[in-house]
């Protein structure tokens, strides 16, 4: 994997362990809070905007990565205007983000964000 792939896979894990951060200082109700809602919601779009910069080549290699909903996320909220589904949210802060940054780490040999 060349070093763009490498520093967009790296960036993506990144915003997923600041996403996860602002859901843990923000604690059992952050997802009542818009200011947490807001801060996490912009991490994950984030994370897919720097996930989609990853070549064609390397999303073919990382196949643990639904593609296709990254680029649904991504759509979804930059798209949305202000309107955030927050079961969606919920289940991406508590089951994606985790598995993705664990497969980001084993991919580029470091796990400096978990």
């Amino acid at each position: 994997m060349d070093a763009h792939d490498l520093d967009a896979l790296r960036a993506a894990r990144d915003s997923a362990a600041l996403a996860l951060e602002h859901v843990h200082r923000g604690g059992d109700a952050w997802l009542a809070d818009r200011l947490y809602v807001d801060a996490v919601s912009k991490r994950i779009e984030e994370v897919c905007e720097r996930l989609l910069d990853v070549s064609d080549e390397a999303q073919a290699r990382l196949g643990d990565i639904d593609w296709v909903r990254v680029r649904g996320m991504r759509n979804r909220l930059v798209h949305a205007c202000g309107v955030t589904d927050l079961d969606v949210l919920e289940s991406v802060v508590t089951t994606t983000l985790p598995q993705l940054i664990r497969t980001i780490g084993a991919v580029t040999g470091d796990d400096a964000a978990t």
